[in-house]
């Protein structure tokens, strides 16, 4: 199966709650190639699917799923995410340093620090406000630049999406 007719089949399905950790890691790494804004809520599910498994186990699992995760989110924009982004980052001391800050701020600082501190988010709204230097150009690195770009595509075989992400 390639990551192309997997991600269809979840698409469909609508969840990724029978998915191993292996399939949901390639999951991934196809929907870097081919993520849309209606798989948002998809990518929150694989999100903190992830974040619950670093949490259970930080030394044997990478954090390069979650990283891709939280990015996608980030490239989707949606403000409501950004507690998603955040909960992630907080996982452990290593995602706190691994998932750049910048991913909390897909409308820049000031749209997002409204809408937490709009809805509840004391904590987000505390940590943002304590971010510096050229958001907007770091946030324009991020949407233009070439981290993820050595993935394979998403016509990949499910295997090879699975050992490019848990590299």
């Amino acid at each position: 199966m390639t990551g192309r007719d997997l991600l269809a089949r979840v698409r469909a399905d609508g969840g990724i709650a029978s998915l191993d950790a292996d399939t949901r890691a390639a999951l991934i790494a196809a929907l870097l190639s081919d993520f849309q804004e209606s798989d948002a809520d998809l990518i929150v599910e694989l999100t903190r699917a992830e974040a619950l498994m670093l949490s259970l186990d930080h030394i044997s699992v990478d954090q390069d799923g979650l990283l891709a995760c939280c990015w996608m989110l980030f490239m989707i924009g949606r403000l409501s995410d950004a507690q998603v982004i955040f909960g992630a980052k907080m996982t452990d001391y290593d995602t706190y340093c691994g998932i750049d800050s910048i991913f909390l701020l897909p409308h820049g600082l000031t749209a997002t620090r409204e809408y937490a501190t709009a809805h509840g988010m004391d904590d987000l709204a505390s940590f943002i406000a304590d971010l510096h230097g050229d958001l907007d150009a770091h946030a324009q690195q991020w949407k233009h630049g070439t981290y993820f770009d050595d993935r394979p595509g998403a016509d990949s075989l499910v295997g090879e999406l699975t050992a490019w992400i848990r590299q």
